[in-house]
Formats: C-alpha cells, sequence, structure tokens
C-alpha cells in the first residue's frame, strides 16, 4: 500500500489508500514517513488534509512527524489547512507551543469565520495545559 500511495497514477487512489494505511498502520514507521511525504509534496489539498489527519491518528510521539508537521504549520499558518495539521499535532504531541503559535496566528490573519471558529474551538479544547507555561503566557499575553 505504500508503494501504491508514492505510485499510484489515479489521482482518487492516495485517498483511499491512506484510509487504509490509517486502519493498519499505527505506529509503522514506515506508514508514517509515507504519509509524511504525501503531506509534503501532494498538490491535492484533499489528500494532503487526509495525510495530515491520518497522521493525528497513528504518529503518536513520533518526532519525524511532529517535526514535518511543525514544518507545515510555519509554511502553511495563513491557509486553513493548517487547522488540521494543529489538531494532528495536538494528538501527537500534546505540548508543543508551535500549536498555540499557529492557532494565534489565525486569529491575526484569517477573516473566514469558519476557520476561526475551529482555531478557537481547538484553543479551548488545548488551553488549560498550557496554564502557567510561561512561554504560552507570553503569547497570549
Amino acid at each position: 500500500m505504500v508503494l501504491l500511495l508514492k505510485f499510484s497514477p489515479n489521482q482518487d487512489t492516495p485517498y483511499y489508500l491512506i484510509r487504509e494505511l490509517e486502519e493498519v498502520g499505527s505506529g509503522n514507521e514506515a506508514v508514517i514517513i509515507s504519509l509524511i511525504e504525501e503531506v509534503q509534496t501532494t498538490l491535492n489539498k484533499n489528500v494532503c488534509i487526509c495525510a495530515i489527519t491520518a497522521l493525528g491518528e497513528i504518529a503518536n510521539g513520533n518526532s519525524k512527524a511532529i517535526a514535518a508537521l511543525v514544518e507545515f504549520l510555519h509554511r502553511n499558518s495563513c491557509d486553513n489547512i493548517c487547522i488540521y495539521a494543529a489538531e494532528s499535532l495536538a494528538a501527537i504531541d500534546p505540548d508543543n507551543i508551535a500549536i498555540i503559535k499557529t492557532l494565534l496566528n489565525i486569529f491575526d490573519s484569517h477573516r473566514t469565520v469558519n476557520t476561526i471558529w475551529q482555531a478557537s474551538r481547538l484553543l479551548a479544547t488545548i488551553s488549560p495545559k498550557y496554564i502557567g507555561n510561561k512561554e504560552a503566557d507570553t503569547l497570549f499575553y
């Protein structure tokens, strides 16, 4: 399935393969790397969202997935797709300060109500764990 994902000529196939890999790939390094590559290279936004979401489900604590999602957030902070990356990063590495930075950036840069609402919802969900965190406090104030 990993090879099919990489070399599939059909543009709809990656979406289905990612879902299948998510079912069987928990903690599997080859699957995680394949999903990271898909996030970094695909031009299809829906496939990218699917791969990001799958990483959030199967890459718990994986340093490569964490680094890839943090990089993704930095490159795409003005795009509403970053909400998916922030959610997945929160699932993989809930103490990563890049999540808060990205969500706060969304409030400054986005004008769509849906994206701001999603960022608000995620921030409300994860913010209690940042109370008393000096780095997070400087972001809020």
